[in-house]
């Protein structure tokens, strides 16, 4: 088996309690969209990949373990595929320094190819049908009447989430265009965010029974 083959086996063994918002076709396109994207930014091909990868194997929503007992799992994982000791830590420095939680913490170019690739994931068709998947997981709604958006700075939402699906996208999703840091992400962000905002019109008519 090849050292990406390793890796999805190793991924999907991890992922298994993770709710559909996160499970193995989300880190896949996730995959996908950092080789896209890699491939106009000419980054090394192991450490988007495996970064890519990896990027939710000891998410803090999911895993157990502490964050030092999840690097310590990655750690051990990727030095057992006898992966470059300095490509181990920036992968490690990559998966730990991506979220919103770190929001301008790039610790090297390829970060950004994989931090675009996962925040595409989250706009579009796709990021809507994933945001009102993980509202049900948590037990929020759809939307709660009145209410678009709690939050007028990302740090707010940081600290205190969204109530509903709807206000999610308020809260952080419609922020994340101009948030991308390579230029393949912001141009597909900027197609993905144009049918969210469509979306969330059409939602307006249909939940005031206009349409």
């Amino acid at each position: 088996m090849t050292i990406i083959e390793k890796t999805i086996a190793f991924v999907k063994e991890q992922i298994q309690a993770n709710g559909i918002s996160h499970d193995w076709y989300h880190i896949e396109r996730v995959w996908k969209n950092a080789q896209i994207i890699n491939s106009q930014e000419n980054l090394d091909p192991e450490i988007v990949e495996l970064s890519a990868l990896l990027h939710d194997v000891t998410d803090r929503k999911y895993y157990l373990g502490t964050p030092e007992e999840g690097r310590l799992l990655l750690f051990d994982f990727l030095t057992s595929l006898a992966v470059n000791e300095s490509k181990v830590e920036q992968i490690l420095n990559i998966i730990y320094n991506m979220s919103f939680s770190k929001e301008g913490t790039i610790t090297c170019e390829e970060q950004k190819v994989v931090q675009d690739a996962d925040r595409l994931d989250a706009i579009g068709a796709i990021g809507i049908a994933r945001c009102i998947a993980y509202a049900a997981e948590i037990g929020n709604p759809i939307h709660i009447p009145g209410v678009f958006g709690e939050h007028n700075k990302i740090s707010e939402y940081r600290k205190k989430g969204s109530a509903s699906a709807i206000s999610h996208f308020y809260d952080k999703l419609l922020h994340i265009k101009d948030r991308m840091l390579t230029s393949s992400g912001k141009r597909i962000a900027h197609n993905r965010h144009a049918f969210m905002i469509q979306y969330l019109e059409q939602f307006k008519r249909e939940w005031s029974g206009s349409q």
